[in-house]
């Protein structure tokens, strides 16, 4: 079902929800990034979380409903294998080598911080690992015996408390795009090919470089992957869509903005200097389109940051 923006989606999904027997007929949403094309943040650690959790599920799907903002259905996505191939199933008894697993969690886009709270993140204490796996509902705490996993216990990331136990945890990569060795590489190569700027100059390059997400780089998602996939791509030949609302209103809107703001962001090509670059970013501090009944935290960090940079 494709709908004319995220708020349509979120309350078919609560509507739908409802109803729709869970076992046998999951609903499914697939959010926008409730960011500006083009922008210098990126989307929120659950709405990314949300993303990832459906593309994994969608291929393995028999039956079910997939709500799906107009403006999600018009962005590029990684390909079909990516999810797939970059995913780990942790099962308890399994071999486990913590150095390995702590460069493969970095790589894959999950951050290393003393306590875990939000999706993508993960700690190490001595034999214990704690991580919120991107499509969780919670997180998981790693207890080792040696070089082996002993258990594996879902927990409050608030009141740290165990919350049972589990045999085995789903982890989904932390991004939509790789930064591991290969993926820094291809990264590199496709940004000099298309960009006629002294890279070491450019925040966005280095950062990659060093294998640090920069916000907004969603937005090049081509540059890590020969090809990109579409969301039709992840659905069965035999699915119904079903439209609601304006969509040619709605996309039309939507794709002039992103022209827009591609001009914006356009890069003479006497383009040396990053300081230029901050100075075309100026023009760029508009209303975001934010959720603040999902992300109130979100919301919050974002008016944050915008008073910081005015």
């Amino acid at each position: 079902m494709v709908t004319e923006d995220n708020e349509q989606a979120e309350q078919l999904s609560r509507e739908l929800g409802f109803l729709c027997p869970q076992d046998s007929l999951p609903v499914l949403t697939f959010p926008d990034w409730e960011t500006l094309p083009y922008d210098n943040f990126s989307a929120h650690q659950d709405i990314t979380s949300d993303r990832l959790s459906t593309l994994y599920q969608l291929p393995k799907l028999s039956a079910g409903i997939l709500i799906v903002p107009l403006t999600s259905l018009m962005h590029r996505l990684p390909p079909r294998d990516y999810i797939e191939s970059n995913s780990l199933l942790l099962e308890t008894g399994q071999k486990f080598d913590l150095e390995r697993m702590r460069k493969n969690l970095l790589e894959g886009g999950y951050q290393s911080v003393e306590s875990v709270y939000e999706h993508g993140e993960f700690s190490v204490r001595g034999s214990i690992i704690d991580i919120f796996p991107m499509g969780s509902e919670i997180p998981y705490r790693i207890d080792l015996f040696d070089d082996e996993v002993e258990s594996l216990r879902p927990f409050d990331p608030e009141t740290q408390r165990s919350l049972g136990q589990m045999t085995s945890v789903r982890l989904l990569p932390g991004k939509e795009f790789p930064l591991n060795d290969a993926g820094i590489l291809h990264f590199r190569n496709r940004f000099r090919e298309r960009f006629d700027v002294d890279t070491r100059t450019c925040p966005l390059y280095q950062d990659v470089s060093d294998g640090i997400a920069s916000p907004g780089l969603e937005y090049y998602l081509a540059l890590f992957f020969d090809q990109l996939a579409s969301l039709t791509e992840f659905l069965p030949s035999t699915t119904c869509v079903i439209r609601h609302g304006n969509l040619q209103t709605s996309g039309e809107l939507f794709w002039s903005e992103i022209k827009s703001r591609h001009e914006d962001r356009h890069l003479p090509a006497n383009f040396k200097s990053s300081r230029s670059f901050s100075d075309r970013r100026r023009g760029f501090s508009s209303t975001r389109r934010l959720s603040h009944r999902r992300y109130p935290a979100r919301t919050k960090s974002f008016r944050n940051t915008e008073q910081l940079r005015h």
